[in-house]
């Protein structure tokens, strides 16, 4: 994952961006202003994925884009994210079945909170790797000049 500013730089890039104020993007991710500026400006000490999450989406960025190591990665385009969804789904279907295994974990059962808590790490986990992936066998020719 970035740096924490690096973070917040691409948060308040996008936000900018998109002529949003510290405050309308709050509202769309359930974040005082001051707590937008703060991640902005690289304070927030710990970045929670589910809140990552929610600045993709309000700010129309791909949640590998965001967290990334390497600016530079190749975004996923439409049918990467046809594909993720199509695997998470059979993913999530064969667990919540018990067909790949039952829906517990150490002796307690999953309830349907902590299983849509799964499945969106899971979903993160399929992007970051379908975009390293990506960088790691997309020939040469095909990936953009670095000036």
């Amino acid at each position: 994952m970035n740096s924490n500013k690096e973070v917040g730089k691409k948060i308040f890039d996008a936000r900018k961006r998109m002529k949003l104020s510290r405050k309308e993007l709050g509202l769309k991710v359930n974040l005082h202003e001051s707590t937008v500026k703060r991640y902005e400006d690289g304070d927030i000490k710990t970045l929670d994925i589910e809140k990552m999450r929610d600045f993709a989406t309000a700010l129309d960025l791909d949640l590998g884009y965001l967290i990334d190591l390497d600016e530079d990665n190749p975004t996923l385009n439409n049918r990467d994210k046809k594909d993720i969804e199509k695997d998470l789904k059979k993913i999530m279907d064969d667990f919540k079945s018990g067909e790949a295994g039952p829906a517990f974990y150490d002796g307690v059962e999953l309830d349907d909170d902590d299983l849509d808590k799964l499945e969106i790490a899971m979903r993160t986990a399929l992007e970051i790797a379908k975009v390293k992936n990506k960088e790691k066998y997309t020939p040469k020719k095909y990936k953009k000049d670095k000036e």
